[in-house]
């Protein structure tokens, strides 16, 4: 497992202009997987054991120009598609995704169609 991460997440050193910066976007994504509860920043610091004074640090980092940000979020399409290439049929991609019947809140979407069934 713990390979696999590693081999993902080098995969984003060309995103970044120094390795330190990578390094730090590294154990940002790792306390992310470790955090036990959804409190950002702090979930990574109690994750990860780091002390309290890191806490701006970590903060200043999502804000830094340490990083291409056009790049970076294009950069984990790349990898998953590279990484685990998902199954298509007729050169079109398949998606899988759960019916909910809570219809969803904000504006509407041209040209998306509406289906609903009552169970």
């Amino acid at each position: 497992m713990f390979r696999f991460i590693n081999n993902i997440l080098e995969q984003f050193l060309p995103c970044f202009n120094r390795q330190a910066s990578w390094i730090n976007f590294c154990a940002i994504i790792i306390g992310f997987i470790m955090r036990p509860d959804m409190r950002g920043v702090s979930s990574v610091i109690s994750a990860l054991r780091l002390k309290p004074e890191h806490y701006t640090a970590l903060l200043k980092f999502f804000r830094s120009n340490a990083f291409d940000i056009d790049s970076l979020y294009r950069k984990p399409i790349a990898v998953f598609l590279k990484t685990l290439p998902p199954e298509t049929i007729d050169g079109k991609v398949i998606l899988v995704g759960d019916h909910i019947k809570i219809s969803k809140e904000g504006r509407r979407m041209p040209a998306i169609e509406k289906l609903h069934q009552e169970s």
